[in-house]
């Protein structure tokens, strides 16, 4: 879905209720959610549309929940998702397997191109392969935001901003973890039905997943050590060590597969909201993925943000700022520790080992964090 030139005519006009930068899940989602609001809303993306992304794909009780409450529940299964029922984990040769639900996995490249669909349908005029930084200083009404797209510029004005950017992005001023991964990710094909199990492989440098997509493809992602990745030389022979560490088959096509990557993982905008502006999703802030919640987290920010936006276009004051901020850690921060504390806990082998050891023998060891995971996020305020 490349803009048309009536699309890219109409960017240019304006003003608009809202400008929406960044057209992954958070940024389509808060789209889509202010359009229906009959709000005039202009969402930008710097990609050529569509666009795959390093991601596990998988979508949780979070994610599923946010779908629900919009009316977009039938969109991962009309994506082609596959529903998964187990986890695979392993470690040194040592695999255990307990039981999921309420997870299915997706190609991001169609779950994202649907999403941005259901946001034109809605009434969002998108544009693609455009650039758009917040300018300052602010004005009392409004905020201006310049967008490059080729050769040609322009300023464009609206009553709020949403910056949904994801990680590393210009605007958030992130402040990184110190020792934060970064990401990986392919796709990759199949020959033979991949059933319905997550894998993951633990290992010294990292941990990578892979996931069935249907269609006789597989999405493999992994989280990885800096140096290491610098060590082996490439992603498929640092992901190729880890599964073959962790005493996993490896998935076939690694070496040919176009391999992605992502900046830091593990990182924090220094401010989420300003003058008539939010940030939302990976902008806002992002840990290492290994729950699964990640798409999930990001769409929930958009619902917060835009009921927010909607309900104070006319009146905006930091009152509105405040209240994001406050409404976003109190969805967020809880669960963002948790996958936090997981994560830097798998880096100790002896925690790696004693953990798939304990779960190969009591699968349901697993059942109280698997319980939390399943329990959608708190619905946003309206």
């Amino acid at each position: 879905m490349i803009a048309n030139s009536e699309a890219i005519e109409q960017a240019r006009h304006g003003p608009w209720d809202v400008i929406v930068l960044g057209a992954g899940p958070a940024g389509a989602v808060a789209a889509r959610r202010l359009a229906l609001a009959g709000r005039g809303v202009l969402l930008v993306e710097k990609s050529r549309w569509p666009r795959e992304k390093a991601c596990g794909g998988c979508l949780g009780a979070a994610a599923l929940g946010v779908l629900d409450e919009v009316g977009l529940a039938r969109l991962p299964a009309e994506c082609g998702g596959v529903r998964l029922s187990a986890m695979e984990l392993a470690c040194r040769g040592s695999k255990a397997v307990f039981p999921i639900d309420r997870r299915v996995a997706v190609a991001r490249q169609r779950f994202d191109a649907a999403l941005v669909s259901a946001a034109t349908d809605a009434g969002a005029v998108f544009i693609d392969q455009a650039l758009g930084r917040v300018l300052t200083p602010a004005q009392r009404a409004y905020r201006a935001v310049q967008i490059h797209r080729g050769g040609d510029a322009w300023v464009a004005r609206a009553r709020a901003v949403i910056v949904a950017t994801g990680l590393g992005g210009r605007e958030t001023g992130a402040a990184i973890r110190s020792g934060s991964r970064i990401g990986l990710g392919a796709i990759v094909p199949h020959a033979s039905p991949a059933g319905e199990r997550i894998q993951m492989a633990l290992g010294r440098a990292g941990y990578a997943g892979v996931a069935p997509l249907g269609g006789g493809l597989l999405d493999v992602a992994a989280a990885v050590d800096r140096r290491a990745l610098a060590a082996a030389g490439s992603p498929a022979a640092l992901v190729g060590s880890i599964f073959a560490e962790a005493g996993v088959a490896l998935p076939p096509g690694l070496d040919d597969a176009q391999w992605r990557g992502t900046p830091p993982l593990t990182q924090h905008a220094v401010q989420l909201a300003s003058h008539r502006t939010l940030l939302v999703g990976d902008a806002a802030g992002y840990v290492e993925p290994f729950t699964g919640e990640g798409i999930g987290w990001a769409m929930h920010t958009a619902l917060v943000a835009s009921a927010i936006v909607d309900a104070n276009l006319q009146r905006w004051s930091t009152a509105c700022e405040r209240l994001y901020e406050l409404q976003y850690r109190h969805a967020l921060g809880r669960r963002q520790r948790c996958c936090y504390g997981i994560t830097r806990l798998l880096r100790h082998r002896l925690v790696r080992t004693a953990t798939v050891g304990a779960l190969r023998r009591l699968p349901a060891l697993a059942r109280p964090l698997v319980s939390q995971l399943e329990r959608p996020l708190a619905r946003s305020r309206q």
